[in-house]
């Protein structure tokens, strides 16, 4: 057993395809939708924390930081890489970051505007090859990134 300082995150999750790293997220505000949410509404929200966490080792990395109107998307494996969304409300901008497993850093994969989505409902990392999606309330499914595919 091993004592794991994750500076109030309580639930780590696995990644589906690798087993040597474990993220977690405060939810400091909900969703990406739900701070998305917020921001529109005028009202200011707290960035939330997105961690990882290497096994055996149980060292935490934290090597990029929210600050007043961003916000974190869930991160996923895709192809053995860690990639994530960074949204940047104040900027109009998401980010899909990917975390250098060898490096513990992070590096821009792309960047998209965030005009370019009616909004963050369900927007997520997918597929391999990987792609940012969407399924709005509307029942359509869209692909974001890297080319825009909008169908029912």
């Amino acid at each position: 057993m091993k004592k794991i300082d994750t500076r109030g995150i309580t639930y780590l999750q696995a990644f589906e395809g690798l087993e040597q790293w474990y993220w977690g997220t405060d939810y400091s505000c909900g969703d990406l939708y739900e701070a998305e949410e917020v921001f529109r509404s005028g009202e200011e929200f707290q960035p939330n924390r997105l961690i990882f966490v290497e096994y055996p080792s149980g060292q935490v990395y934290e090597p990029m930081q929210a600050a007043k109107g961003q916000y974190f998307g869930e991160p996923s494996c895709i192809d053995g890489e860690i990639y994530f969304l960074f949204v940047d409300f104040a900027k109009g901008v998401i980010g899909v970051y990917v975390f250098l497993q060898n490096t513990k850093a992070m590096q821009l994969h792309a960047e998209i505007p965030i005009s370019e989505v009616e909004d963050c409902y369900n927007l997520k990392i997918d597929g391999s090859p990987m792609m940012v999606t969407r399924q709005g309330g509307e029942n359509r499914f869209q692909v974001i990134w890297p080319e825009k595919v909008d169908f029912a």
